[in-house]
C-alpha cells in the first residue's frame, strides 16, 4: 500500500461511525478472530488432545516416508550429528 493510499484510509477513519471502525477490524482480523474462537472451543471441549494425537501420527508418517525416500541423505546427516557430539 502506498504512502498516499494509507493517509487517505487514516482520514476517513477519522469520520467513521463505532460500527464502521467495528466492522473494519472484523473484515481485516477475522481469520486471527476465527483461529481464536476454534481454539476456544477446542480447549472448552477436551478436542485438542484428539488433534495433538492426529498431528503427532501424521508426522511420524510423513517422517518415515521422508527417511524411506532419502535414507542416504539422512545417514549422513546423523553422521555428522553424532561426530558433533
Amino acid at each position: 500500500m502506498s504512502q498516499q493510499n494509507k493517509k487517505s484510509s487514516k482520514k476517513k477513519k477519522g469520520n467513521a461511525s463505532t460500527g464502521d471502525i467495528i466492522k473494519d477490524f472484523i473484515v481485516e482480523y477475522r481469520g486471527a478472530l476465527i483461529g481464536g474462537i476454534v481454539a476456544i472451543i477446542l480447549l472448552a471441549t477436551g478436542l485438542y488432545r484428539i488433534l495433538v494425537g492426529i498431528l503427532i501420527i501424521a508426522a511420524g508418517v510423513w517422517f518415515g516416508n521422508y527417511f524411506q525416500h532419502h535414507k542416504d541423505e539422512v545417514k549422513d546427516k546423523l553422521r555428522r550429528l553424532v561426530d558433533r557430539l
